[in-house]
């Protein structure tokens, strides 16, 4: 009985860390063996801590904006504009939505 329960929990904490929901802000950075610090995916180096990517980026180091089409944290927002006006921070820009508003 206390091997399913053990069990349970651990997938229950897997699970929920692979679907980023618990993720802390920043993390303890990875010791290479060269000596130098890195970070997982999705974080950067800020001193000595990693720290989540800001809105609109995500990858190694933060490097890469959103995919097309999405912005925000983690880019898991979905822009209902056109790929042109939908920028990887914000979102849709703000008088292409109004104009497309007024039109309805």
């Amino acid at each position: 009985m206390h091997f399913n329960t053990t069990k349970s929990c651990l997938l229950a904490i897997v699970f929920t860390n692979i679907r980023g929901i618990s993720l802390p802000s920043t993390l303890k950075p990875r010791f290479e063996k060269n000596g130098t610090m890195t970070c997982v995916s999705n974080y950067y180096l800020n001193g000595d801590v990693c720290t989540e990517c800001p809105a609109g980026y995500y990858g190694f180091n933060c490097s890469s904006p959103c995919p097309p089409q999405t912005y925000g944290s983690n880019c898991a927002e979905q822009c209902s504009c056109s790929s042109a006006s939908c920028h990887h921070v914000f979102g849709c820009n703000v008088r292409e939505v109004v104009e497309t508003i007024n039109v309805h």
